[in-house]
């Protein structure tokens, strides 16, 4: 899975072919397809190496005791670095169930690389599975979660690796972090 994403980051030109770290190479991303359902990606298929998984699925089956069920709705978002460190590196503060109602799931997010807090990687807001969303509405129109609205002192983040995942509940408010 990591060498799809590392492939597609060298193709966009945001990394170089020789970086084994693939990281970030200065390059202007302003024309990008940023934090949105990256199309290359998903051509690619890059979620069925996970989906698709024995090794993967013996663990889910093992963890909750019956097979798991992949729904087949696969996002993958980037978050380009912030280059500016005074602004907010949230990005899209959002709970899935209020996209998803009336379907039960968890969310699985598994980092392909070491994600320090430095990178970013994942955040999300402790104790609010059980509460209401925090989503405002206009009609039938979800906003965002505003940053404001999230309870302070909340967050939550870890140093991601290679190998770990993160469940969290459908309600649980998070963010990809820039």
């Amino acid at each position: 899975i990591r060498k799809v994403y590392q492939d597609y980051l060298v193709e966009m030109g945001v990394a170089d072919v020789d970086d084994p770290e693939c990281r970030y190479n200065g390059a202007d991303y302003s024309g990008l397809p940023i934090n949105s359902n990256v199309t290359k990606l998903n051509e690619a298929k890059a979620h069925k190496l996970l989906h698709e998984s024995p090794a993967i699925n013996a663990f889910f089956t093992r963890l909750f005791g019956c097979d798991p069920f992949w729904v087949p709705i696969t996002v993958h978002r980037t978050n380009p670095p912030v280059q500016e460190r005074g602004r907010s590196r949230f990005d899209f503060i959002h709970d899935d169930g209020v996209y998803n109602e009336g379907l039960p799931f968890l969310i699985c997010w598994v980092p392909i690389d070491d994600i320090d807090a430095d990178v970013g990687g994942l955040a999300l807001v402790e104790g609010m599975s059980r509460k209401p969303t925090l989503h405002r509405r206009e009609g039938m129109k979800i906003n965002p979660i505003q940053i404001e609205d999230v309870p302070e002192g909340q967050w939550r983040r870890t140093h991601y690796r290679p190998g770990d995942v993160l469940l969290m509940d459908l309600r649980t408010p998070h963010s990809g972090i820039s």
